[in-house]
């Protein structure tokens, strides 16, 4: 059982909630508009039911307030009913009626357009139409199933009506009696035939991307978790420590030191959680740094002048691997580099229409902050970045502190952002491209050094990137950060970049990543995206 609502339309008697209560076994439904899911007007409800079918031996609800109150458990012991629940946040458990509400709301739905505050009333006739049609998994309808024999629904009557067929003549009691028994016992033992043929096929569907997991007490877990300010959102949080198992499935899970915040888990809610401070997974890391050598800094025992050797390759390669990668990436040594390159692909445009030029005035800046505000330009200057401008455009810097006590140069575009017309590139989704590698068993991420300082301007472009210090004006020769449509257009070079190899490298921005099944593939595959990288 479980509860349908607040629907949208509430009805001329106050009904805005359906109690929605499905038979395991026949996959008969009934339906209860109520006013409320208060827990005595759900016990209310739930008689009115079991007074016309009886009581059940079991019953199977979520971990609502409502259906774990005092007085529902009171009524489940006083009826001999054993009550189970569906592990947190996971319907599945309870899919049966899962599914049914979905029917249920989309017939109510189509309803609804026509009678908004009267479905309650026709909710018996919804109900009738679902009971009627055959079951796929049973192959039999559910009040079929629960009858015996043959509802006679609308269609029924008007084809009597057509055939002209007579009313049969009475039979006794006790023939019928015989009869519906017979009947009942046939129509169960096919049902159950039909019900084990489609668990079967449902089974091998499942089984396909299912893997088994175990984890034992102790362990340590991430939980899938909705977000507190958006249930529909969840996110994984923890780690959390394994307290029992409860079956094969349900996990206690302690979220805090407290008792009261034991909490139990489905599996599928649950991952392994890897402390990962020494541990690389990638084949090819992240390097990028800043300074003369940063991979010394940031690979301890690498020796200066090595970079290709300060690449992290995972643990789980063997030493076959390793040097075939290593082979690889010696080959293309020449585009390890913490200096940026220049790509020959594309230029960024800045269209601005027939604005007149915007010019601000520059923020004042004094000790520390000027010392690092002049650094950051010479080293701008020297990498090629920026160039002394005479541009009418001009936006101020801002320099803004970072946790390490550094700072990151930015320019302030709010008023040239404001005129500018955006791009509607599309930037692609993580979590499509995380489904795409996600059956990979090798990966490579490839980080492209200050990505967007690779990507020119054109000559107008440059003139509207014009930034203002006390020091003098300049201009960006590449892509700054802060532009509008910088990113459009960076994604949109990574695409033309991947154009044909999207079946094994993806990229979000100036994240490239390689994923295989096998290690030949990747290895040319990887070689592949080298390839293109060195000729852009």
């Amino acid at each position: 059982m479980d509860i349908v609502g607040p629907l949208s339309k509430m009805t001329r008697s106050g009904k805005k909630y359906i109690l929605v209560v499905v038979d395991f076994a026949t996959r008969y439904p009934e339906a209860v508009a109520l006013s409320s899911i208060e827990a005595d007007t759900m016990a209310d409800a739930l008689l009115t039911i079991f007074s016309r079918v009886g009581f059940p031996k079991e019953v199977l609800t979520d971990q609502g307030s409502n259906f774990m109150s005092t007085l529902l458990r009171s009524l489940w012991q006083k009826c001999g009913v054993q009550h189970n629940w569906a592990s947190a946040y996971h319907p599945q458990s309870n899919g049966l009626v899962e599914r049914f509400n979905g029917t249920l709301k989309m017939m109510l739905k189509t309803f609804m357009n026509q009678h908004p505050q009267d479905w309650d009333k026709y909710l018996p006739h919804l109900l009738f139409a679902y009971r009627e049609v055959p079951q796929e998994s049973t192959g039999f309808s559910p009040f079929e199933l629960l009858y015996g024999r043959r509802v006679r629904g609308p269609l029924d009557l008007m084809r009597d009506e057509w055939e002209g067929k007579a009313t049969p003549e009475g039979e006794s009691v006790v023939e019928y009696v015989l009869t519906f028994r017979e009947r009942l016992a046939e129509l169960m033992g096919l049902a159950r035939e039909n019900l084990a043929r489609a668990q079967r096929k449902q089974k091998v569907w499942y089984d396909r991307t299912a893997r088994a997991r175990a984890f034992a007490t102790g362990d340590q877990v991430m939980v899938l978790i909705p977000v507190r300010k958006n249930k529909l959102q969840a996110a994984w949080e923890g780690p959390f420590k394994v307290i029992k198992q409860l079956n094969e499935v349900n996990y206690v899970v302690e979220l805090s030191n407290r008792a009261h915040h034991r909490r139990v888990y489905h599996v599928n809610m649950m991952k392994p959680y890897y402390d990962r401070g020494n541990v690389v997974l990638a084949v090819c890391g992240h390097w990028e740094g800043q300074g003369d050598d940063p991979l010394v800094d940031l690979f301890p025992g690498t020796k200066a002048g090595s970079p290709l050797e300060a690449i992290p390759l995972s643990d789980q390669l063997t030493r076959a691997q390793h040097a075939e990668i290593r082979g690889v990436l010696h080959l293309y040594r020449q585009l390890f580099s913490n200096q940026p390159g220049r790509t020959n692909l594309t230029v960024h445009r800045v269209e601005t229409g027939p604005h007149s030029p915007i010019r601000c005035s520059p923020f004042r800046v004094t000790g520390k902050t000027a010392q690092d505000l002049e650094r950051e330009v010479r080293d701008m200057l020297a990498l090629g970045v920026i160039q002394q401008s005479s541009s009418p455009w001009a936006s101020p810097v801002v320099l803004v502190p970072k946790k390490d006590v550094s700072i990151r140069f930015c320019v302030d575009y709010r008023k040239l952002n404001a005129i500018t017309v955006s791009d509607a590139y599309p930037m692609p989704r993580p979590d499509e491209l995380l489904d795409k590698l996600g059956g990979a068993r090798y990966l490579t991420t490839m980080d492209l050094t200050k990505g967007y300082w690779q990507v020119p301007l054109d000559a107008d472009a440059r003139l509207k990137s014009a930034f203002i210090t006390p020091l003098g004006l300049y201009e960006f020769l590449t892509l700054p950060f802060g532009l509008k449509g910088a990113p459009a257009t960076f994604q949109r070079l990574v695409d033309q970049l991947l154009r044909g190899m999207e079946s094994f490298a993806v990229a979000y921005i100036d994240d490239i990543c390689v994923f295989s099944q096998t290690w030949e593939d990747h290895v040319s595959q990887v070689t592949q995206v080298l390839d293109q990288i060195r000729e852009a």
